[in-house]
This record gives C-alpha cells, sequence and structure tokens, in this order.
C-alpha cells in the first residue's frame, strides 16, 4: 500500500480510518482510500486528505452500519439507497 513519495503521516491516518470501519468493507475503503492518497501529488495535500478522512471516519461508519428503519411493516429506504438500488435489479425481459 506504501509506495515511493507517499506522505507516511498521511498513510497511518489512511490506516486508522480503514480500521475504525466494519469489517466486511475494510478492504474495499482501504484500496480506494489508497488509490485516491496515490493520486495526489503533493505531501501537504496528502496530509490533508488523510486527515479530512479520519475526521469523518466516525460518520463514515455510522452509515454503513445502519439499519433500515421499520415501521408499520414497512422499510423505509433512505435517499441514497434509493439511488443505487435501481442498478441492482436484475436484467429481465422487460
Amino acid at each position: 500500500m506504501y509506495e515511493r513519495g507517499m506522505n507516511i503521516l498521511a498513510l497511518a491516518f489512511v490506516r486508522t480510518t480503514v480500521r475504525l470501519l466494519p469489517s466486511e468493507v475494510r478492504s474495499r475503503y482501504a484500496e480506494e482510500f489508497a488509490a485516491e492518497l496515490m493520486d495526489i501529488r503533493l505531501p501537504g495535500m496528502q496530509l490533508l486528505y488523510a486527515t479530512q478522512l479520519l475526521l469523518a471516519s466516525l460518520a463514515l461508519r455510522r452509515v454503513l452500519v445502519r439499519k433500515p428503519v421499520v415501521r408499520n411493516s414497512v422499510v423505509r429506504q433512505d435517499q441514497s439507497e434509493a439511488a443505487w438500488k435501481p442498478y441492482l435489479r436484475p436484467a429481465g425481459p422487460n
């Protein structure tokens, strides 16, 4: 995950951020965050990005572990789930 020119402190922040996430999604986010970090060329900007990730990690964790709200036997979807769910439908004869 470490490459030449990557800020070591920024990398440590990204690793800490990933450790705070649920285990089911850690590898996905570790890969995504590391790729984004490598795309940033300036070490100072890498550190800024990694700091922002670390500060947002608890909010991201809450979103990832949140359960749908059930009321009157109807599951309510939040807007983000409603946005991506249509893409998960299997292709059919429609």
